[in-house]
This record gives C-alpha cells, sequence and structure tokens, in this order.
C-alpha cells in the first residue's frame, strides 16, 4: 500500500492538470454533500417549531376541471361550522408593505391572518403578546430579525407606533428567533421570510358570495383524526368539487 501511495504521488506531480482536476473534484464533491444535507436539516430532520406541527395541514380546494385553488370563503365558515376533525382553521394572505421607520424605508413581506393564527400554531411570542380576537387589524406582531435590525433588540418596543403604507401601527410583539411562518426550511429562502403579522377581519360580505376565496387556509388536525377522514369530512361539507 506503501508502495501504490508513493506511485501516485510521482505521477501526480508529474501531472499538474490531473492534480487540479481531482481538487476541483472533491471540492465539488464536498460542497455538494454539504448543501445537501443543510437543505435536508432545515427541512426534514430538524423538527417545526410549532407545538405537535404533524398536526398542521394546509387546506385548498380541488376543481376537477382546473385543479388545484384557493378556498372559498362560504366553503371555510362551512368547514368551521360542520367540521369535527379539527381544533382550528385560519385563513391568511401574504402582502408587501413600506415600512418606514427614519429615513431608511424599506418593502418587507408580510402577512395578514386571522386573529387566532398563532392560537393554532401553538407558539408564544418571546415579548409582548400576539393576537386577541379583539384587536383591531392596526396592530403588529415583529419577527426576531426585524426587532434586531430595526430596534436594536430594544424590550421597549412593544407599545412603539411604526408606520406601514402610510398607516400608523403600534407594535404588539416579538416572535422568537426560530419561528417562521409560512414556514421555510431552506436557508436560500431566508431573504423571503415574512417578517411582520397583522390581524385580518374579513369582510362580512366575503361569507355569501363564493367568488370570494383566501390564499391560504392552514389548520389543526385533532389528535385522534386521521388525515384521510378529516379530507373525506370536508369533501362532503363543501359539497362539490373534491379536497
Amino acid at each position: 500500500m506503501v508502495q501504490d501511495l508513493r506511485y501516485s504521488l510521482r505521477t501526480l506531480r508529474k501531472n499538474h492538470g490531473f492534480i487540479l482536476t481531482v481538487i476541483c473534484t472533491l471540492a465539488l464533491g464536498i460542497g455538494a454533500n454539504t448543501a445537501i444535507f443543510s437543505l435536508i436539516s432545515g427541512v426534514l430532520l430538524r423538527p417545526l417549531p410549532f407545538v405537535d406541527s404533524d398536526r398542521l395541514v394546509q387546506l385548498n380546494e380541488v376543481d376537477l376541471q382546473n385543479g388545484i385553488r384557493a378556498v372559498s370563503y362560504p366553503d371555510l365558515e362551512a368547514w368551521r361550522r360542520q367540521s369535527s376533525s379539527f381544533d382550528g382553521m385560519i385563513a391568511y394572505q401574504n402582502v408587501s408593505k413600506d415600512l418606514q421607520i427614519a429615513d431608511n424605508p424599506e418593502r418587507i413581506a408580510t402577512l395578514r391572518a386571522e386573529p387566532g393564527l398563532f392560537r393554532v400554531l401553538g407558539v408564544q411570542a418571546m415579548i409582548g403578546r400576539t393576537f386577541r380576537d379583539d384587536d383591531q387589524p392596526d396592530v403588529v406582531v415583529l419577527s426576531a430579525g426585524l426587532w434586531n435590525r430595526h430596534f436594536n433588540s430594544d424590550p421597549s418596543c412593544v407599545g412603539r407606533k411604526i408606520t406601514l403604507d402610510g398607516q400608523p401601527y403600534t407594535v404588539i410583539g416579538v416572535m422568537p428567533e426560530r419561528f417562521h411562518f409560512p414556514y421555510r426550511g431552506s436557508f436560500t429562502d431566508r431573504f423571503l421570510s415574512v417578517e411582520l403579522w397583522i390581524p385580518w377581519a374579513v369582510p362580512l360580505q366575503w361569507a355569501h358570495d363564493p367568488n370570494y376565496r383566501v390564499d391560504f387556509v392552514v389548520a389543526r388536525l385533532k389528535s385522534a383524526i386521521p388525515l384521510d377522514v378529516a379530507r373525506r369530512e370536508l369533501s362532503m361539507i363543501a359539497g362539490s368539487g373534491s379536497f
């Protein structure tokens, strides 16, 4: 084995191009393995930062002609009234807003959600509180990243006013460092993460018009209910298409 090793080293010294190829191949192989492991670790191995995350599901409707589509709000209301498979269902939408702080306005990803969002996810604020059912739509919960970047990790930011799209909002809480929702497990998506959450009161007229659809619905399954059972129940309640 020692003789083979010496022979290999002599051969490599004589062929510098081959040495470079070997080094590049090793570097690419190691780099690819590292990237793949990081992705698998973030998405599959590391548990989601929610209580009983395996009970959280995303709800959509399926049109037999057009495929998956957003949930009709009247269907969502019917599911809430009649379903016995879930502990909660929350509609939410992704929006972008201009955050105006001092002389540095910034376009940030925000999310407006029905007030029960954090309760369904099973998470608490790191500082302050999350939404209450009686909150007005002029309060906000900050991500830890936004809190660090614009408020210098100051706990007294709770109660302060910020301006979004020219409108005043009051900070009521800051979420923990690992909290992300919608959850993005890959480090490559960190720049797309939502940094601010706003309570959303869905207009009353939506409840009676099937043309109104909510972009996303997150729900929490009851602990003893299999997913297939819940799927069949929602399809029956909706009365058209499938879930």
